[in-house]
């Protein structure tokens, strides 16, 4: 067995194809003579023209086959490709030290790779495989190498590599490629994020895996666990056949629900949306049929970057993500910074207890300047798409009302500069804080819908930092502590007819989102993975049977009390 860690969900069966890149530093450095300056010049200048048109054709296939964000990986390259302080360096390499053009690459790639290794984010660490990636296809081109072709195979293969490149990843044969592990790598990079997009399984930090497997051999593994097994045994196998038949049996059962109503036997209709961080979701999320976006966490865009993004880059990415989500709506969250989010550029006193400091609507109240810009981002893209905007952490009726009146003000001015603002949006409270939840029914005076938050109320509510590995058991959504206030918030919405959602882990919970249903939650956001399997789960059940759990689960005394007892409810749910 191989242990790594998860990058890409879902089961992997196939014989083992190796990729070992031959290291850049292996290579010797070369020397010419002052009579070759040009000649080896003139080889740099032909390899970077001829690597530019190649990942012009590149991007243009990628916007066709995994669309726009992908597309904008290899945009970075080529912005990379054309920085003149990675080719001109080189080029000077050439005549001052008398280099050739590969030894003359070989050490500006490397220079640029070790300043992106030495970096605290990981995202930007991550950036190093991108200047690997742009430095080999340089190389190939000097040397006229062929590049590592992973497009055409005529058996179910995993691939197994030391590191994948999103090139090489890019063009690889979705027919036959049924799993990918590589040795290096992580969650963040361009190559984890292509293979969730294609969905095809992947583990990285797979410790010396390449040297320890032979082509051919079967390897089999689930993306989520992260360990490899090469040449399981019959047991081990059969298995792991098993589950992929049942995994692909429920996604065809699933994908058979696409643009079908998330509605109950009796009519009872919900939304369900999905979680996004960046535009770059929204081909997942159309992929399994999202009804809108119920959360878009707008701090990524804010994270692992030297400044901060401007009005017109907010502004593009609020834009693209409302237009394509057309004709549902949108849930932008401003910023939810602090806490276990910081930023390196923003300057935030260090605090003994961050998640209880300066953070979300307190931090943007706090810089106004800053959460006037994210304001005026929104409200232009508003003119876009079906927008509702929405206050992280609050936790008194003063923040909300000082929040809208700030989003009045940059309406208005909006306005008398002559830029289109929608007409009708909607304006809610995550509600995550338990202050915030006993006073739902004032808040809820004030707003237009409200959005739980329940990773973060069951934080404050159990007074459990859900980071602590030894407190796991305490952090339960179970908790009937954490369940009354649910259900509190969402009478007080009633009350006022406005509409409630949750946005938190439950909503892809089984048992805890019939429960939710059964108390009359209006809208789902999760996980997109998670959409059509909720989906097939509601459309089974009725409402009002459903809604005949709630006395008895919220008179219970305990989490396990009230896990063990949904989980028994859950087998008659289905009529």
């Amino acid at each position: 067995m191989f242990p790594g860690r998860s990058a890409a969900p879902g089961i992997a069966i196939g014989k083992a194809f190796r990729v070992q890149h031959t290291s850049n530093t292996a290579r010797q450095t070369e020397n010419i003579s002052a009579s070759s300056v040009h000649e080896e010049q003139a080889k740099l200048d032909s390899a970077v023209e001829r690597a530019r048109l190649e990942l012009r054709e590149i991007i243009n296939s990628t916007k066709k086959s995994l669309g726009q964000d992908e597309s904008a990986i290899f945009e970075a390259h080529l912005m990379i490709l054309e920085d003149p302080e990675f080719v001109a360096h080189a080029r000077a390499s050439i005549e001052n030290q008398l280099l050739s053009a590969q030894s003359a690459l070989q050490t500006r790639t490397e220079y640029f790779i070790s300043t992106f290794e030495a970096m605290d984010s990981e995202y930007m660490r991550a950036r190093a495989a991108d200047v690997k990636d742009i430095g080999q296809r340089l190389q190939n081109h000097l040397s006229g190498q062929a590049c590592i072709d992973l497009s055409n195979f005529s058996e179910d293969v995993v691939i197994v590599a030391d590191e994948l490149s999103p090139s090489e990843v890019s063009n690889l044969d979705t027919k036959f490629v049924r799993g990918l592990i590589t040795e290096q790598g992580g969650r963040t990079s361009h190559v984890t994020i292509i293979a969730r997009t294609l969905e095809i399984p992947m583990i990285v930090g797979a410790k010396d895996i390449v040297s320890k497997v032979s082509d051919g051999d079967l390897i089999v593994f689930d993306g989520e666990v992260g360990e490899a097994f090469v040449r399981p045994d019959a047991e081990l196998l059969t298995k792991f056949v098993s589950q992929k038949k049942q995994v692909d049996a429920l996604h065809f059962e699933n994908k058979a629900l696409i643009g079908e109503a998330s509605i109950t036997l009796d009519g009872r209709k919900v939304v369900l949306a999905g979680n996004i961080g960046t535009p770059r979701d929204l081909v997942v999320l159309k992929r399994h049929d999202a009804e809108g976006v119920g959360l878009f966490r707008t701090e990524f865009l804010f994270m692992d970057r030297a400044s901060m993004p401007s009005e017109n880059e907010q502004f593009e990415a609020y834009k693209e993500v409302l237009q394509g989500c057309m004709p549902h709506m949108v849930v932008i969250r401003t910023m939810d910074i602090g806490g276990d989010k910081e930023l390196s550029y923003l300057k935030i006193e260090k605090e003994d207890n961050p998640f209880l400091g300066v953070r979300g609507i307190r931090l943007c109240l706090q810089n106004k300047p800053i959460f006037k810009t994210q304001l005026r981002a929104i409200l232009r893209a508003s003119h876009y798409g079906k927008l509702g905007i929405m206050f992280p952490m609050v936790s008194s009726l003063e923040e909300l009302l000082e929040a809208k009146a700030l989003l009045e003000e940059v309406r208005i001015e909006l306005l008398k500069e002559n830029v289109p603002v929608a007409k009708h949006l909607q304006v809610g409270v995550m509600i995550e804080v338990p202050a915030a939840a006993l006073i739902s029914d004032t808040l809820a005076k004030h707003c237009d819908f409200f959005s739980i938050g329940t990773n973060d109320l069951i934080q404050y509510c159990c007074a459990v930092d859900r980071m602590n590995k030894t407190l796991v058991p305490l952090y339960s959504p179970y908790h009937p502590g954490v369940l009354r206030l649910v259900y509190q918030v969402i009478q007080s919405a009633k009350k006022e007819q406005i509409w409630v959602g949750v946005c938190g882990e439950i909503a892809g919970n089984p048992n805890l989102a019939l429960l939710l249903l059964g108390m009359g939650l209006d809208e789902f956001s999760m996980s997109p993975a998670s959409i059509l399997p909720i989906r097939k789960l509601f459309r089974s059940c009725s409402y009002s049977h459903l809604q005949s759990w709630v006395k008895e689960i919220l008179e219970l005394q305990s989490a396990s009390q009230i896990e063990h007892r949904l989980t028994e409810l859950l087998k008659t749910a289905h009529v």
